[in-house]
Parts: C-alpha cells; sequence; structure tokens
C-alpha cells in the first residue's frame, strides 16, 4: 500500500504515538504528535492559540508527506480530509486504556525523579501535586472518547478509513505498509 499521508487517531492511552511511530519507521514517513500543536510542550500544557495551530496544520500539510496522530477533532479536520489513510485504533478497553495513561504518568513521574539530586529527588511536593493533577484530568478522558463526533467527521472519507478493532487488525495494517 502507498500512502504517504497517514492520520492515527483513538482514545487516550490507545497506542496512537506507538503505532504512529511503528508507520514512520516502515514508510520513512516524518511523525506529527498533535498534542504538541493543540498545547505547548504537549501534555496538559497551556492550549496554543487558534492561530498557531492552522499554522502548524497548514506546515504539515505542505510537507506532502507525513503521519499525524492524535485525539483532537474540530481543528485536524485539515488532516482527516487529506490523509490517504486514517486509522482508528478502537482495539483497547476503557480499563486497558486507563492503566496504561497510568503507567504513562508513572514512568514519567519516575524519570523526573531520577533527574534530581540529594533531598530535591524525594521532597518535591510541587511537582507530586502537578503530576497527580495531570493524571485526574487524563484518566477521565480514556472515557469520554468523542466517537460519535469522530463517526460524523469521518463520513465524507468513510473510504479511506480502517477500523481497527484488534491487535490483528494493527498487524495487518503494518504488514500491508511493508514493501511487497
Amino acid at each position: 500500500m502507498a500512502v504517504e499521508r497517514i492520520f492515527v487517531t483513538g482514545v487516550s492511552g490507545s497506542g496512537k504515538t506507538t503505532l504512529a511511530r511503528q508507520i514512520g519507521e516502515l514508510t520513512g514517513l516524518p511523525v506529527h504528535d498533535l498534542d504538541y500543536v493543540a498545547r505547548e510542550g504537549g501534555g496538559r500544557g497551556k492550549e496554543t492559540a487558534d492561530a498557531q495551530r492552522v499554522t502548524e496544520v497548514n506546515r504539515i500539510l505542505e510537507s506532502g508527506r507525513w503521519v499525524a496522530e492524535g485525539v483532537h477533532l474540530g481543528w485536524t479536520q485539515p488532516l482527516l480530509e487529506a490523509a490517504d489513510t486514517v486509522v482508528w485504533l478502537d482495539h483497547v478497553s476503557f480499563r486497558r486504556s486507563g492503566g496504561r495513561v497510568l503507567r504513562r504518568f508513572v514512568t514519567g513521574a519516575l524519570a523526573e525523579a531520577r533527574m534530581r539530586r540529594g533531598r530535591e529527588r524525594f521532597l518535591r511536593f510541587g511537582d507530586y501535586a502537578r503530576r497527580l493533577r495531570e493524571l485526574l484530568v487524563s484518566l477521565p478522558d480514556t472515557r469520554t472518547f468523542p466517537e460519535q463526533d469522530l463517526t460524523k467527521q469521518l463520513e465524507g472519507i468513510r473510504a479511506n478509513v480502517v477500523r481497527c478493532r484488534s491487535q490483528a487488525d494493527i498487524e495487518r495494517f503494518l504488514k500491508s505498509l511493508q514493501p511487497a
């Protein structure tokens, strides 16, 4: 399958970033994490201005070849419409995606702690509180995926959508990207 523009979407913790990186490695396409377009520094950073998002989306589109991954709807519509393929990861239960989000935050907090020295490594109450707030905001996101909104946005491009409802579906998709 010769594709040059792929959009990967799905619930938080479904494996969008991992799949996008795998696609990038297989195809040589540059990968764009849309969390960094939506928020300064990605994650739960300050939201970027609409004009900045439009500029960044246009930059991705103008590059001609890309993999974009994210759960964002609305301002990503030009990317969805330009994509040769939209991969919808719909194979992970809410419980499992919540576990993945929890693990992501714990490993991030541990990595942050390892960078500190001495007492500062343990007396980081502000960091602990920030991480806990991020986690408490992110976990409900795994249960509130806007499936109806996504389905509506994909109506006109349904022929380009690959809905992965199992790990086997993902593996088949990746195999389809490999040269014959």
